[in-house]
Parts: C-alpha cells; structure tokens; sequence
C-alpha cells in the first residue's frame, strides 16, 4: 500500500522529500549489443552455416536440425521504501542435431552451446561450424557402434575407496530397512 501511494504522490506532483531513488548497481552479465536486437539476416545465417558444415562432414549425414533462440529478460525490483534495481539479462543459444544413417543402421549427434551473450559469441571459438562438426562426427561414430554387453559381469575393486562406494551403495541402503524390521543383519 506504501508504494501505490508515492506513486499515487509521484504523478499527482506531491513531493514528500523522500522521492523514489534508483539503485543501479553493476551487472551481473555485460553484452554491448543483445542477440533479440540483431537483424534476422544474421541469425538465419548462422543456421544455414550450420546446416552446411554438418552436410559437408560426411554424405552418411541424412538429416540435419540447426536451431537457434534468443531472449532478453528485464528486470526490475521495487522496494517499499521507494528505491528500485533493474537488470537486463540476454540469452542466447544455438544447437545443432545430426542424423546418419546407412542401410543397416542410424546415428544420432547433437552438440550446441551459448548462455548469456550476444550474437558475437557464434562468431568466435564456438562458431556454428564447430557445433555442426561435432554433432556429425557423433552420429558417424553411432553407425559403427555395438550393442553394449548385458548381463552378469565380474567386477573388480581396486583398494581404498572403490570398497567404500560399494559399502554406501549396498550396505547403507539396507539400513533404514533393518532398523525398521529390527534386524542387526544384512539378509541373506
């Protein structure tokens, strides 16, 4: 109710001496230019950069998906006693997902990356060629994949801590069961 009425003072040019005072401080992510205000051209040509590295990498690659979003979230916080901080946070990220396949059998990869940066950020280390290489060298190396083994399988502890890991895993998850049925043994 405090605030709604010096805003109510605010816009009627009643002045308490208080004011609303604004706190800036600094921010937590700094990007000169935000990806949402980037022309379209340059977004759609990132996807298309994408899509032909991964169709280049390998003739197995059938099937290619680049994709590419951004968001600009302002905030702003106000505090009963008049003050208030904003913030702008921009995210943005590009991702790119491959499908091999050959007669007998198909792969998938995917790679992509991004965060709270600008359109820039494509430009640079993590380029959209470098996303699309990686997701193609992954569903390549699928095609010649074999089934992983299943079954019953020997395992063998080395000594020190692989010994206490086993004895959390096995022996402390029967602990609450013992306690609750009052047995002073694992069963058998």
């Amino acid at each position: 109710m405090r605030l709604a009425r010096r805003a109510d003072r605010e816009r009627s040019g009643q002045d308490d001496g208080r004011g609303i005072s604004t706190e800036t401080g600094s921010q937590l992510v700094s990007v000169t230019l935000p990806s949402v205000d980037a022309d379209i051209t340059a977004k759609v040509e990132l996807l298309m950069r994408g899509d032909k590295t991964a169709r280049g990498y390998d003739s197995r690659i059938k099937e290619v998906r680049a994709n590419y979003s951004d968001e600009l979230r302002n905030i702003l916080v106000v505090g009963s006693d008049g003050t208030f901080a904003e913030d702008s946070q921009p995210l943005a990220r590009m991702n790119v997902s491959c499908i091999a396949k050959t007669e007998t059998s198909s792969g998938r990869g995917t790679s992509g990356g991004g965060g709270r940066v600008a359109l820039d950020f494509f430009f640079g280390e993590k380029t959209p060629e470098f996303f699309a290489k990686e997701a193609a060298r992954q569903a390549i190396l699928q095609l010649d994949a074999r089934e992983a083994p299943a079954g019953d399988m020997e395992v063998v502890l080395g000594p020190g801590w692989p010994g206490v890991l086993l004895h959390e895993a096995v022996v402390m998850g029967w602990k609450p069961i013992s306690i609750a049925k009052r047995r002073r043994r694992l069963p058998d």
